[in-house]
């Protein structure tokens, strides 16, 4: 694989990030790879990094004729840039759902993403959530990282076909209930408070305990959650075994 066909992939699965490093380091040292140029405008418009991406399109387009970018790339940066004025003349494709309805009607529709599936885990000391599930625009399998918190509002852009997404509260409630249906049941916030219960005594020193559970402190609640997720998971995956 080459180097812009793994930075492409990170760019797709949403790994903006260290596909940003990549890209900058590699192009810095060969400012003539053009494929990899019009890679780097993709990452800059994904990052809303709109007039660093401009410039650069103002170099691309003009040193090279074999590469070009896909008209929702294109579409999308004057979007940002406040120029619809570049979107006179551009003809109405098939695909991407967002960019035709934005050509036919003149809405750029923002729409919600909704995750079908969820995957938790427990990484020194916050949960992770990664939600997964098509582009509403595209079906592109997006994933979204979250953090800790569940109460979330966040508006992005699709890495593969630029459509505006949003990630809501009610998305994500529906992705965790229909993913972990036992975790609905009655006992569970009572489960919940029973550890909570368990644990903040030992962890305030109320109780005598191992000096290694004082030791490790809020990192031995760390460690119970992240045995409870992979218990979770089990039960989830298999019902009857974990009976």
């Amino acid at each position: 694989m080459s180097i812009t066909a793994s930075i492409k992939e990170l760019r797709l699965k949403g790994q903006l990030t260290p596909a940003m490093q990549q890209a900058g380091e590699i192009l810095g040292k060969n400012p003539g790879d053009y494929e990899l140029m019009a890679e780097t405008i993709r990452l800059l418009i994904l990052a809303g990094q709109a007039e660093t991406a401009s410039s650069l399109y103002q170099n691309f387009a003009a040193a090279n004729s074999a590469y070009s970018l896909e008209p929702e790339a294109l579409v999308r940066l004057a979007l940002m840039l406040d120029r619809r004025d570049l979107l006179n003349n551009i003809p109405v494709p098939k695909q991407p759902v967002w960019l035709v309805e934005l050509l036919t009607d003149g809405h750029d529709n923002q729409s919600v993403f909704v995750p079908d599936q969820v995957d938790i885990s427990v990484a020194n000391g916050p949960s992770i959530f990664i939600f997964s599930g098509p582009c509403p625009h595209c079906k592109h399998e997006l994933r979204a990282q979250v953090l800790v918190s569940l109460l979330v509002c966040r508006s992005f852009l699709c890495p593969n076909c630029f459509g505006q997404i949003l990630m809501d509260h009610n998305s994500v409630k529906s992705c965790l209930q229909n993913n972990y249906p036992e975790l609905l049941k009655m006992d569970t916030n009572q489960s919940d408070a029973d550890i909570i219960d368990y644990l903040r005594p030992k962890l305030m020193g109320a109780e005598e305990v191992p000096e290694i559970i004082l030791d490790l402190g809020q990192e031995y609640h760390f460690l119970i959650n992240e045995i409870l997720v992979g218990q979770m998971k089990s039960q989830s995956q298999d019902p009857e075994a974990a009976q």
